[in-house]
């Protein structure tokens, strides 16, 4: 996303942009003196003068851009890129309220992290070094970004800790190079378990199992079990066997925000809060792992994503949801504490909330809305929406947008775990 003044201050172009890196790069026309982008385009190493006094509304001409997958855009002539929407607004009195950053708040965690220099690299055996030095480093995976440390050192892990403002509480999962390293952390693997693998190996899902001593208590918040995945990204995978361990990572960014899909926002929450950042590409699911609990006598299933419940139970049909005590100790990250929130307040979308609000408001969906929304994004497919959402989030908040209006979708494969992530973004 970025913003561009034109020869005129007061007409301003607002563009939001969601192809890959890549092609983002190449469809971007040259910028002329004067304009101003967001941080976002900064950190990808457009050499820009920045400028948040951008966000000052004048007459304004809102060019809204729906998601296009990856896999299309090479299908697509060139000159189409995506589908577009123009809307012109009339012009707007000066916000009277002060202009700020958007603040986030950091949970409460008994671990205390020093200032550091991050280091940016694309080398991912460069990245693991601080691993086996002790250290933390952030790294793409196909789900979101992890903030990875090594699962076996307990110093190290705390500063995982320490960097998000992470309760201790809440559990970790472990990241392995292959499914051969997997025994170095689970006691045992039964037969269920086995199974998932063999069917979901390399991917976006975790199995919980009875840990090895191995493991710090740290890892497990204290818990006799543990979460492992193999992922299916490659470069993540190379990260992990170049670090020579198995790799303890949960979300890289601050406690409680939405989850990171890019480099760039794991720069935004973490940057002088870990040792290194390996970049990658945006994340092509954009929702974290499911995560199957296959310690007791039939899987169970703890948190939702990409690997939907009808998908586990094709491979063992006595997968369950959980239906738990939401006192007991959680056994995976995201069944407790508040997660995914942006500062905007995020809202089911109903027609009828929307006549009620005057505020900054925003719309994420599939459906292109009746309403005059200051930002929209239509998306054409379940698995886009599921992608984008995050980002989504982190683009109102960069705006300025007070509230977030989401359209409900049916509670079937990744939608399931698409209205999970909303709901609890909603919870407040």
């Amino acid at each position: 996303m970025f913003f561009v003044r034109t020869a005129s201050d007061s007409d301003r172009v607002l563009i939001i942009r969601t192809t890959t890196p890549s092609a983002e790069a190449a469809a971007t026309p040259p910028v002329q003196e004067g304009s101003f982008v967001c941080a976002f385009c900064v950190f990808r190493g457009l050499n820009l003068d920045l400028n948040h006094e951008i966000h000052e509304r004048h007459e304004t001409k809102k060019i809204i851009r729906t998601t296009t997958p990856s896999a299309e855009a090479a299908a697509t002539p060139p000159g189409q890129e995506g589908s577009f929407k123009e809307q012109i607004q009339k012009p707007k009195t000066q916000d009277p309220r002060p202009k700020t950053q958007p603040q986030f708040t950091i949970h409460h965690s008994p671990f205390t992290i020093q200032e550091m220099q991050t280091v940016m690299t694309e080398d991912a055996a460069a990245a693991a070094e601080f691993i086996r030095g002790g250290g933390t480093a952030a790294f793409p995976t196909e789900t979101v970004y992890g903030l990875g440390a090594d699962a076996f050192d307990a110093a190290a892990v705390a500063k995982i800790f320490a960097a998000k403002g992470r309760p201790a509480d809440n559990p970790l999962i472990v990241h392995c190079a292959d499914v051969g390293q997997v025994s170095e952390v689970a006691a045992e693997i039964n037969a269920h378990a086995a199974a998932l693998m063999r069917a979901f190996f390399p991917g976006p899902l975790t199995i919980v199992l009875k840990k090895n001593a191995r493991v710090p208590a740290i890892v497990s918040a204290g818990l006799d079990t543990v979460g492992v995945r193999v992922p299916r990204l490659r470069i993540a995978r190379e990260f992990i066997r170049a670090c020579g361990v198995p790799v303890a990572a949960p979300s890289a960014n601050v406690s409680g925000r939405p989850s990171p899909t890019a480099w760039q926002a794991v720069f935004d929450d973490l940057a002088g809060r870990v040792d290194c950042i390996l970049k990658g590409d945006v994340a092509e699911i954009g929702l974290e792992s499911t995560v199957v609990d296959c310690s007791g006598d039939a899987p169970v299933v703890l948190r939702h994503g990409a690997v939907s419940l009808e998908m586990l139970r094709n491979v063992v049909a006595e997968t369950r949801e959980f239906f738990g005590d939401a006192n007991e100790a959680p056994k995976s990250p995201g069944m407790r504490h508040k997660h995914y929130s942006p500062n905007a307040r995020v809202v089911l979308f109903d027609a009828r909330l929307v006549r009620e609000f005057s505020g900054r408001a925003a719309f994420i969906g599939l459906h292109e809305p009746a309403f005059d929304f200051e930002i929209v994004e239509i998306c054409p497919s379940l698995d886009l929406y599921a992608a984008r959402l995050f980002a989504f989030f982190r683009e109102c908040d960069r705006s300025g947008i007070e509230i977030i209006y989401c359209e409900p979708v049916e509670g079937t494969g990744i939608g399931t775990a698409l209205m999970d992530r909303i709901r609890r973004a909603t919870e407040t």
